[in-house]
């Protein structure tokens, strides 16, 4: 480069960098009117938006500002990872590389995005069989960062990679995300309050035959493999059931294959009578 010549980068122009500019400009002139308070506001939420994010490898602030819609849109399963080969078939293929597991950094981004703690669950706000009360049908004090019907949430995760098998309760926990007085997630205190709550169960990767009866024939070649993070949910059927008969019990919505009887001892806390009085149907499939 000659000297004097400014670096092209300089020159990149993304949204992120046109709002923080825009923020720390506006700021500027708040604070020029006597408007501090509001000024010293926006040149702070500026400045984050155009400091890069210290402490963390540039791939963390690239992976934060990467676009949501490209995101969704260019999602591809790409399933041959380093050190795999695909042994016959039009495809087959020896990759040259030895495997490369993540980073402890880039499997925790990971996991929280398949079981992260999104805050505390803003419940169900209206029901009109509940007035004068709020619903309490959600099954956990914390949201998540997939979508759950009713918020009952009763997958739990295990995972392993080549260090062993751990386990990462998401059922039980209470709001993991603090915010600070602008509202700013510190994204190091995300990570390792779920990181305190991962139990490690195994020293050894869990071993998973590469049969039929355990892995679906187009995986076994690439699924579980030396390098790679297995990531296992597991649903708690019967704790759904449970809390959907709960809930149907609580708005009188009962199956029309149950018949009127007296509720068995103690469900009775669940609907306002000590027997069945069916005004709604709801079939069975609505579950």
């Amino acid at each position: 480069m000659n000297e004097g010549m400014i670096p092209a980068s300089w020159f990149v122009m993304t949204r992120r960098k046109m709002l923080g500019s825009l923020l720390v400009g506006t700021g500027g002139l708040l604070t020029g009117c006597r408007l501090t308070s509001f000024g010293e506001r926006m040149k702070r939420k500026g400045n984050v938006l155009l400091d890069p994010l210290s402490g963390f490898p540039p791939g963390l602030e690239e992976a934060i500002r990467f676009p949501l819609i490209e995101a969704l849109h260019g999602r591809r399963a790409r399933r041959f990872p380093r050190g795999a080969s695909i042994p016959d078939g039009p495809l087959a293929f020896t990759s040259r590389h030895d495997p490369m597991p993540l980073t402890e950094l880039e499997q925790m981004m990971i996991l929280t995005a398949v079981a992260g703690n999104t805050g505390w669950h803003f419940l169900i706000p209206h029901n009109p069989r509940y007035l004068p009360h709020i619903p309490n049908y959600a099954g956990s004090a914390g949201g998540r960062t997939f979508p759950s019907a009713a918020g009952f949430h009763t997958s739990e995760f295990f995972y392993t990679d080549d260090h062993g098998v751990y386990f990462l309760p998401a059922c039980d926990a209470p709001s993991l995300v603090k915010r600070d007085g602008e509202g700013a997630i510190d994204l190091n205190a995300y990570l390792n309050a779920h990181r305190s709550r991962i139990r490690k169960l195994s020293d050894k990767r869990l071993h998973i035959p590469a049969h039929p009866q355990h892995i679906e024939m187009h995986n076994p070649w690439c699924v579980n493999h030396p390098g790679s993070t297995l990531i296992i949910p597991v649903a708690d059927l019967a704790s759904i059931m449970w809390r959907s008969f709960a809930t149907w019990c609580r708005t009188e919505l009962v199956s029309t294959t149950i018949s009127t009887r007296t509720l068995y001892p103690g469900s009775s806390d669940f609907t306002p009578s000590s027997t069945w009085t069916i005004h709604t149907h709801s079939p069975m499939s609505s579950s």
